[in-house]
């Protein structure tokens, strides 16, 4: 935790929904000294221009930008590096499932008391949850990814199949597509899914994680989650859906052969798919992910980002100061998006009607994917929370996914991650229990 010495100045809104914080307001230095130079470490699609136009409109601060690698064995182990040699960034990217284990590995700075009381106001609650643990917060989301369904409206119209808007019409779909003909299916299941699992999980309102005083709970093979495992499991079985590793050459090859109709995946993916598969322009489209029946529509989140204050910063007022101008500014948010690179749902409301009015449309048929997106992420349910080591229980989990083909079934490898991730925990002494117990 630190306390701002010298409060950051901000402007009005413009309307009830969003504010712009000011560039030009109470220096972070003395005029003498010239500007504050922080460094800031991110793999984030579009972050330079984002750094470039914070430098051409702020004075006080400066931002020396580094592209960093993605993944755990690219920035994440970056972080954790620099953090223990004591040569931090001021500003680091995060994904949002991976703030719990770097707020308790004492990587990021507690930023609860330095937040400006406008952001959290101006934040969707479900974002600012996702970084925050027992009441206090570690880092703030960029944006928020309610998973969405692609589709290839063209498959789908050219065999009479209507789009499912229920996991029991997925089902009769699948069914369908498999009786027209062997060259297609109607989707994948993945792998490496573990995000996939999580959302579809998180959809069913069966957290995998819960903290409270008597320390952890760990629940992967709930109510919930099993129904979901049962459902892919029997699609699996019987042959209606591909079995693939995510973004691997055989599933891009197949989404470009117009073998697979359907695509699970946060928001974010609406620009990826029009940089993967730009073959298919024009014929996909974005809707809501199939509901339970007889229950009301809820959705996962897969993916998103946050920025945190590495423990060490040497500049950690104006760390903060950046990192929210980078969520709340219209202008931050439209040089992200003109990239043509990213489609994030911004977890700051007030931002959607500014990346709905930059996004091209063009690839979708002109459909307004962005209020597609807005009414998935009213539907996100509260109460999910990341567990501690969630790298560990990624990969415990996909490694027996990867089995799959080879008999293990997805309730057994939900099973063997919980039970490796229950060994860990309590191995660093965290007071951990399983189930609803």
């Amino acid at each position: 935790m630190f306390t701002r010495r010298i409060p950051t100045a901000r402007v009005a809104a413009v309307s009830a929904f969003l504010f712009a914080l000011s560039g030009c307001a109470a220096s972070t230095a003395a005029p003498s000294e010239g500007p504050t130079v922080i460094t800031f470490w991110s793999s984030l699609r579009g972050a330079d221009g984002v750094v470039e136009q914070f430098n051409a409109t702020h004075d006080d601060i400066h931002v020396e930008f580094t592209d960093t690698p993605s993944g755990a064995a690219g920035t994440n182990a970056m972080l954790y590096n620099s953090v223990r040699a004591g040569n931090a960034p001021d500003v680091a990217t995060l994904e949002t499932n991976i703030a719990a284990q770097f707020a308790l590995d004492g990587v990021l700075e507690d930023i609860t008391d330095d937040i400006s009381p406008e952001v959290r106001e101006a934040m969707l609650p479900q974002a600012f949850d996702l970084t925050t643990f027992d009441g206090r917060t570690y880092a703030l989301t960029l944006d928020i990814e309610p998973m969405m369904m692609f589709y290839r409206e063209d498959m789908f119209r050219e065999r009479g199949v209507e789009v499912p808007t229920t996991w029991a019409e997925y089902r009769e779909a699948a069914e369908q597509f498999a009786a027209h003909d062997s060259d297609a299916v109607i989707g994948s299941f993945f792998t490496n899914g573990d995000p996939h699992l999580a959302a579809f999980a998180w959809q069913t309102g069966d957290p995998w994680f819960a903290a409270d005083e008597d320390g952890w709970r760990i629940d992967m093979t709930g109510d919930g989650s099993l129904r979901v495992a049962d459902y892919w499991q029997g699609l699996i079985d019987d042959g209606l859906v591909d079995v693939l590793a995510a973004s691997s050459q055989e599933w891009n090859a197949a989404m470009a052969n117009d073998q697979i109709a359907t695509y699970f995946a946060g928001a974010w993916a609406a620009a990826a798919l029009r940089t993967s598969v730009p073959g298919g322009a024009g014929n996909w489209r974005v809707a809501p992910v199939p509901r339970w029946d007889g229950e009301d529509r809820g959705v996962g989140t897969h993916g998103g980002s946050a920025f945190g204050v590495p423990v060490g910063s040497e500049h950690p007022q104006a760390a903060l100061e950046f990192i929210e101008w980078m969520i709340t500014d219209p202008e931050a948010m439209r040089a992200r998006i003109a990239t043509g690179t990213s489609s994030m749902y911004p977890s700051i409301t007030g931002l959607v009607d500014v990346a709905r009015e930059t996004f091209d449309p063009a690839f979708y048929g002109g459909q307004d994917v962005y209020s597609v997106f807005e009414q998935a992420a009213q539907d996100i349910p509260d109460g999910w929370i990341w567990g501690p080591r969630t790298a560990l229980t990624a990969a415990a989990l996909n490694e027996d996914l990867a089995r799959v083909r080879g008999g293990t079934t997805i309730g057994d490898a939900l099973e063997a991650a919980q039970a490796e991730t229950y060994r860990d925990m309590t191995a660093l002494g965290l007071e951990v229990r399983e189930g609803d117990r």
